[in-house]
């Protein structure tokens, strides 16, 4: 029931299974759990034994067989506590090593929600003022839901600059919205020129990408990255000249 919340904490299908039926079974024999899965006896005992060594499982010896018992689940939120620590510890060896080996200037795709929330990251990390053209409020779209809102908060703390030229039907369908929730500086292109498309300056970044609407994000999406600080500069040029134009 719960197998794939378990092996997103790092156990595989095996242990999953196991250590969710010994929740219910109780005290165990090796055989009655391999039959309650259906997992081979030795794959069985392999699971257990590294369920064991996670502290997830304990072993009873005090009878003919050994019997096996699953431990309080509040022990998986220590263990995912201990493995976002361990993150911690070696983040900051990790980080030096990427700037350390990042080159100048390249070119790169992310793909889906899951890459635009990349790319909100990049801004976040790079701490230079975003320049939007053709916003249309992805941010504040449902598979941002979870995300947005902490984006939001660090943009605030680090006091990075964001500047949004949104459609025309952003101010006729969310304005309010956008501006309590997303904020920051923000104009609107004239009706004639909406598109599906839109563009962010920020750094030495430009990214691009299409097949958006209002508040929604196209599960196919594209986003094309440049990386060139010559060729960031000329963008931001041109929406400062695209800005000084509109109302």
């Amino acid at each position: 029931m719960h197998r794939e919340v378990l092996e997103q904490l790092s156990l595989n299908k095996n242990e999953a299974i196991i250590y969710e039926v010994l929740l219910s079974l109780g005290e165990s024999i090796l055989a009655d759990i391999s039959n309650e899965t259906g997992i081979h006896r030795r794959n069985a005992l392999d699971s257990i034994k590294s369920l064991v060594r996670r502290g997830l499982v304990f072993e009873i010896h005090d009878t003919p067989r050994v019997l096996y018992q699953a431990v309080d689940p509040n022990k998986l939120i220590e263990l995912h506590q201990e493995r976002g620590q361990a993150l911690k510890n070696i983040l900051p060896s990790l980080q030096n090593a990427y700037k350390q080996k990042k080159p100048n200037e390249k070119v790169f795709i992310y793909r889906g929600a899951e890459g635009l929330k990349n790319n909100l990251r990049d801004i976040i990390r790079i701490g230079k003022p975003l320049y939007e053209i053709g916003a249309k409020g992805g941010w504040l779209s449902q598979e941002l839901e979870l995300f947005y809102g902490p984006f939001i908060k660090e943009l605030v703390e680090k006091k990075i600059t964001h500047y949004h030229i949104y459609d025309h039907e952003v101010k006729e369908k969310i304005k309010q919205e956008a501006m309590e929730k997303i904020g920051g500086e923000y104009k609107f292109f004239p009706k004639e020129f909406s598109t599906d498309s839109v563009i962010h300056i920020f750094g030495d970044h430009i990214v691009s990408f299409n097949g958006l609407g209002i508040k929604k994000i196209n599960e196919r999406l594209t986003i094309f990255v440049i990386v060139n600080q010559k060729l960031a500069d000329s963008y931001r040029t041109w929406f400062e000249c695209i800005w000084s134009l509109l109302k």
